[in-house]
């Protein structure tokens, strides 16, 4: 049997959770796969600060765009990054989290026709369904992604008050409504069941009280994080003796990794310490915040030169790829 046979033939078995697990995956891979191709890497990871070019000459030739040789890839690629939206749109995604969140718990407590056929997807065993996460943990992850998207959404508004003419790639921009879009149906997903919310049995005692803790330091730090940088001049590099900015340029993006990694604790299912599809959330978060962090730290060092960012990780995911495609262990 061929290899596209075999996949058409594993199609129909795949259930919600198992789409939701690909796209993260796939989207993970994608990202950390393009980093690693100088023409990829060079037209569609810098953006924001990290567009803006170095003040010396040394580091500008580095962030030189590849000659064109007018073919028609190339063509494409050049054509795909004048496709922008303004900087300000990042209020989107947390626009778009808040809707999509009251949309599934009205599908869900109203046993909505799309959501259940959503679940009704794959082959569903009976072990599958019971190993499901239980009412209180839905509730209280949803809680917690309604005041991270709330809070964020809250942060982008304050920023949006700063007059700037940063742009941000299409292609960044529909990306972000997909997580966001996906991360609030895998919640509903993992409950697996449109069964009535009748009692809501305490939630499991480790998991909780370890979530929660790492979830709400991470949303006040990242907070504070995004504040003392709104307070900075543009462009400007945070001081070192910034607490938060001790041993990273982009803290920020560090305590996004553990917000999610705390979900996927929170909405575990029983024996189990993470949940999977969560996990799979975290780890397109890591990546692309990850590559993210890295041509920050490469940015603040071609501008400041190496003694600014003497100490300082350079990436947080565990590997970093580079401008020139090399991985290694890092951040």
């Amino acid at each position: 049997m061929d290899i596209p046979t075999s996949l058409c033939s594993l199609l129909p078995n795949l259930t919600l959770e198992d789409y939701l697990r690909c796209f993260y995956l796939l989207a993970a891979a994608s990202i950390l796969l393009a980093s690693s191709i100088a023409p990829l890497s060079t037209r569609f990871f810098c953006y924001g600060k990290t567009a803006q070019p170095p003040t010396n000459l040394s580091a500008a030739k580095k962030q030189t765009k590849p000659t064109s040789n007018n073919s028609n890839l190339t063509n494409l690629l050049d054509y795909l990054t004048t496709l922008t939206v303004p900087h300000s749109y990042f209020s989107h995604f947390y626009l778009v989290s808040l809707v999509s969140l009251l949309f599934w718990a009205a599908q869900f407590l109203l046993n909505g026709c799309l959501l259940r056929y959503l679940l009704s997807l794959g082959t569903r065993t009976p072990s599958i369904i019971e190993d499901r996460i239980s009412p209180t943990q839905l509730l209280l992850t949803w809680l917690c992604l309604l005041a991270q998207s709330l809070r964020r959404y809250h942060e982008q508004l304050i920023i949006s008050k700063s007059p700037s003419t940063s742009t941000m790639l299409l292609p960044h921009y529909l990306l972000g409504h997909a997580f966001y879009l996906t991360t609030t149906l895998s919640l509903f997903a993992s409950y697996r069941n449109l069964l009535p919310l009748t009692t809501f049995p305490p939630p499991p005692l480790l998991k909780t009280t370890l979530s929660l803790p790492i979830f709400l330091l991470s949303s006040i730090l990242q907070h504070k994080t995004h504040l003392y940088l709104l307070s900075l001049p543009k462009y400007s590099l945070p001081l070192k003796t910034h607490p938060l900015f001790a041993l990273s340029l982009s803290p920020h993006y560090l305590f996004e990794i553990l917000i999610y990694l705390s979900l996927a604790i929170l909405s575990a299912p029983p024996h189990k310490f993470l949940n999977k599809t969560m996990l799979c959330a975290v780890l397109f978060v890591a990546a692309n915040l990850g590559v993210s962090a890295g041509r920050t730290w490469e940015w603040y060092r071609d501008r400041f030169g190496e003694k600014a960012v003497a100490g300082k990780i350079p990436s947080f995911q565990g590997f970093r790829v580079g401008l020139r495609g090399e991985m290694g262990m890092g951040y």
